[in-house]
């Protein structure tokens, strides 16, 4: 852990420009590409039809079909 009085009596200074352009910088990691996107997956598909039904189920109950 730091030193609170270390801290306290040595002065701030400003990291040097580099530095912060640096840390504003993003990372730069190697990501794995997606398997698929969302369209492609069947359990898009599969949950969009049982909304669906579910939908049309509760506007045949009420009449409105």
């Amino acid at each position: 852990m730091a030193d609170h009085d270390d801290v306290l009596t040595q002065r701030l200074h400003h990291p040097a420009a580099a530095q912060l352009r640096a840390a504003l910088r993003p990372a730069e990691v190697e990501r794995e590409p997606e398997e698929g996107g969302l369209l492609v997956s069947p359990g898009f598909w599969i949950a969009g039809l049982v909304s669906l039904l579910i939908w049309l189920s509760v506007a045949a109950y009420f009449g409105l079909l």
